[in-house]
């Protein structure tokens, strides 16, 4: 008994170390290895990526997540879009490595990374809304990273995978910062769970003494991150400016918010209070499966959740005002900071604030000043605030007032 448990690991590794041998002198993938029936799996360790070891703090009694998925199941996709390709996009391709010198990716550009969340792929419509109103605005190179064979899948897997796609991210990520891109100029957009890939990524990024700009996590998924630790999830520490989006943070169980609850970045800017959404269902639909526990959670996939109307609204709306912001230069989304986030009541009326100009932010005008309010989009990052923000909008779009 002992001498075959003995020759199945000597097997094992001896495999193991054939696959890795297969890896060029840059320690990338050959080709071989970018083919699924070659993915080789010894304790979670994937050759062509890194290991994923799922013991704690990735798997624990509040976090009961399954081992992450092969790559090849996952599908991870990269499409790069600038001006002169707005419409089509080019798919970059990442075996054996990244090759982008037939393509328009320009290294001195500003680069953003666009991922979505729940049940998404590279034809989900807000990838694109944003893509677009991105480039209506910067000469830059926009990559729309899609998951979409492991993200339609029960939730829990879903959030295991997260950290493949977040590795082959970041495996492209570093051979685009080897051929000149700076990491400042690199700013990661992610809804929901794709804000968690856009934390991975910084966390990985900044293992190699780098840190990328700008992560802006719109309403960042709650359920089995926020109250785990912080390897797990995203915070403020994952890029020089962190900008979290609030607009479905209620707890989880039971009143089914999919959202961060409470700060999680270095700019916070709860809308409409950050839990409902103006013309969004506010409360649960008693027909609708109520989710009490973890347990309950796990047997749910990702298309039953996104079904449920308390999440969706609200959760989604985060995309919606973002896109509008990017979009209305004359309606400008003004927050106001808030001084004691526990005794935040929601009461601040930023109706009246006036297109945004020097006098607006001027020391004198007691209505906003450069310090104590943030604005959506572009500018949140460039403004020297940070801390805890308010912003009212209409409910209808664009969302803001003149």
């Amino acid at each position: 008994m002992h001498l075959i448990v003995v020759t199945s690991i000597i097997l094992a590794v001896s495999y193991a170390e054939e696959n890795v041998e297969q890896l060029d002198d840059n320690g990338l993938a050959t080709s071989d290895q970018c083919k699924g029936d070659n993915a080789f799996v010894l304790d979670g360790c994937y050759p062509k990526l890194e290991c994923f070891p799922n013991v704690s703090p990735w798997k624990t009694l509040t976090r009961p997540v399954p081992k992450p998925d092969d790559p090849s199941e996952i599908d991870v996709g990269l499409v790069l879009y600038t001006l002169r390709n707005i419409e089509n996009g080019t798919e970059l391709i990442l075996c054996p490595q990244l090759n982008v010198e037939e393509t328009d990716f320009s290294p001195t550009k500003p680069t953003f990374l666009v991922v979505h969340g729940l049940g998404g792929n590279n034809l989900t419509g807000y990838l694109h809304e944003i893509k677009d109103s991105l480039l209506q605005n910067v000469d830059a190179n926009v990559i729309v990273v899609s998951y979409s064979s492991g993200s339609f899948l029960k939730y829990l897997q879903v959030v295991s995978n997260l950290r493949i796609v977040a590795a082959v991210l970041a495996r492209a990520v570093k051979q685009l910062i080897d051929l000149g891109l700076r990491p400042k100029n690199i700013h990661a957009i992610g809804h929901s769970l794709g804000a968690h890939v856009c934390a991975y990524l910084g966390k990985i990024i900044s293992s190699d003494n780098h840190k990328i700009g700008v992560i802006t996590a719109l309403d960042p998924a709650q359920p089995a991150f926020e109250a785990e630790d912080a390897a797990v999830k995203l915070t403020e520490n994952d890029a020089d400016t962190v900008i979290v989006i609030h607009t479905n943070g209620k707890p989880f169980f039971p009143f089914l918010g999919f959202g961060y609850v409470n700060p999680g970045g270095t700019i916070d800017i709860f809308v409409n209070g950050g839990k409902n959404q103006p013309d969004c269902k506010p409360s649960i639909n008693p027909s609708e499966k109520r989710v009490t526990s973890m347990a309950a959670l796990a047997t749910m996939s990702v298309g039953s959740l996104i079904d449920m109307a308390a999440i969706g609204c609200s959760h989604g709306k985060s995309v919606k005002y973002y896109v509008s912001a990017l979009e209305n230069k004359d309606y400008l989304c003004v927050a106001r900071k808030i001084s004691d986030f526990k005794t935040f009541a929601n009461k601040v009326n930023l109706q009246n604030l006036a297109r945004i100009d020097d006098q607006i932010f001027s020391r004198e005008n007691s209505i906003c000043t450069k310090e104590d309010c943030s604005i959506l989009g572009l500018l949140t990052s460039e403004l020297p605030a940070r801390g805890n923000f308010d912003l009212k909008t209409q409910s209808e779009y664009p969302y803001c007032s003149e």
